[in-house]
């Protein structure tokens, strides 16, 4: 039940990534709402809940972005065990620690995401930092809000808190 929980507050971010977040862009950037859910739900829950949202999450995304499928699923899917491994060994327990694992993540799925879709002709580092950089900053501004605003409603409601047990 834990890992269904975990799975299904991760496919609400899948949802919103998909829906929502084309209509929140700012100059072009659309934020990734993904990450920031499923990477809650492994920090909150730990490894296995992480592991498996994020493969199931990386799945959907890689057959919704129409590119190789499996950048995404092994992308999360470390991602998520790596946030589950250090929220059960303390590290987490800094928000810094929080901020700063979102954006390793957001950075790496951009970067998959350029170097997949990038066009043959164009100069490799000018369109990193003027299209790539700026909307990581922007999903990790956004996604900080998100766990944040996650955290707090699931430590202050106790049918929340009931779904899935917090990695102490």
């Amino acid at each position: 039940m834990k890992v269904i929980s975990g799975l299904v507050i991760g496919f609400i971010g899948v949802l919103l990534e998909l829906f929502l977040a084309p209509r929140i862009q700012v100059k072009g950037f659309t934020p990734y709402l993904a990450t920031a859910f499923f990477l809650f739900a492994a920090m909150y829950g730990g490894r296995r809940i992480g592991l498996w949202a994020g493969f199931v999450i990386g799945l959907i995304l890689d057959f919704y972005a129409r590119y190789l499928i499996g950048f995404g699923m092994i992308l999360f899917s470390i991602s998520g065990y790596v946030a589950g491994y250090l929220a059960m060994s303390m590290y987490l327990e800094r928000y810094s620690m929080k901020i700063l694992l979102l954006f390793t993540v957001n950075m790496i799925y951009a970067l998959l995401n350029w170097l997949t879709n990038r066009g043959g002709g164009t100069p490799i580092l000018m369109p990193f930092w003027k299209n790539i950089v700026p909307g990581v900053i922007y999903s990790t501004l956004l996604g900080t809000l998100i766990i944040f605003l996650l955290f707090y409603l699931f430590e202050n409601n106790p049918f929340l808190s009931s779904l899935i047990k917090k990695v102490e």
